[in-house]
């Protein structure tokens, strides 16, 4: 998983484009929507903003009366949730809320997961001639084809995507060998483990999801997508830093020459 704040958050264009309260509203409030949706994300508790109608308008640069607009079509449209209380409003991204929830969920598994399962040094290999009638003592890596595609990757990574896989197959009606078919596929399409645990995070307590492993093809595909843009950028911030200054070369008197 990868570690730290998440630089972006999933944009789901089609429900952005189908959602018909959405639609219904004015330009103004969807300019003003995005915008927040932005600081939600960027907000302490993610999904959810307080502050009075004033406050929030000047976050986003909006006039009063179009702030107005915006919360009196939030509330009718109900594209938003928006709670009024002693002069404080409070919106809520119903989506990035449950999001979030599901991640926190999913980390305190992995957690606890961690904390009860054995450590390497208090488990003893089966010998070559028992393995094959006594079952692995030593979870989450069962003498099993399928989990040979994560002996390149450290303990901490394997734990957290075999609970992950073991969420998934308890929401969805798919198997273990489903699952890591598709991790395999993946992997050999050039996808990085981390986007592929995004993908099955994506999934995790949402049955509303009729087909999830293409669900978590996409979501694996654009966070991948992500992590290589971020890395060619830091590349290329690293070669512009080390480029020479050809202004100081031609003070040198070294222009077009080895340095």
């Amino acid at each position: 998983m990868v570690k730290g704040k998440a630089p972006a958050f999933q944009f789901y264009v089609r429900d952005w484009l189908a959602d018909p309260q959405l639609r219904m509203a004015s330009h103004s409030t969807k300019g003003i929507w995005i915008d927040l949706l932005c600081f939600m994300w960027e907000a302490p508790e993610k999904g959810l903003l307080t502050g009075t109608e004033i406050q929030l308008a000047k976050m986003v640069g909006a006039t009063e009366e179009d702030f107005a607009l915006f919360l009196d079509e939030a509330v009718t449209l109900k594209f938003a949730n928006v709670t009024l209380s002693n002069k404080k409003v409070t919106l809520e991204n119903r989506r990035m809320v449950r999001d979030q929830n599901t991640r926190e969920k999913t980390r305190l598994r992995v957690q606890r997961y961690r904390g009860n399962a054995p450590s390497n040094d208090e488990v003893t290999p089966p010998s070559s001639s028992s393995s094959s009638s006594s079952p692995s003592k030593n979870p989450p890596n069962p003498p099993d084809e399928n989990y040979k595609s994560f002996d390149k990757y450290d303990d901490k990574t394997k734990d957290a995507v075999v609970v992950l896989i073991k969420q998934v197959c308890e929401t969805h009606s798919l198997t273990e060998n489903e699952i890591f078919q598709w991790i395999n596929r993946s992997l050999k399409q050039g996808l990085r483990i981390e986007a592929i645990s995004q993908g099955l995070e994506s999934v995790t307590d949402n049955e509303s999801i009729e087909k999830p492993i293409p669900y978590m093809s996409t979501v694996a595909r654009n966070e991948t997508d992500k992590i290589i843009e971020e890395e060619r950028e830091r590349l290329h911030e690293q070669k512009k830093a080390q480029k020479p200054d050809s202004g100081l070369l031609d003070k040198l008197g070294v222009k077009g020459k080895k340095v």
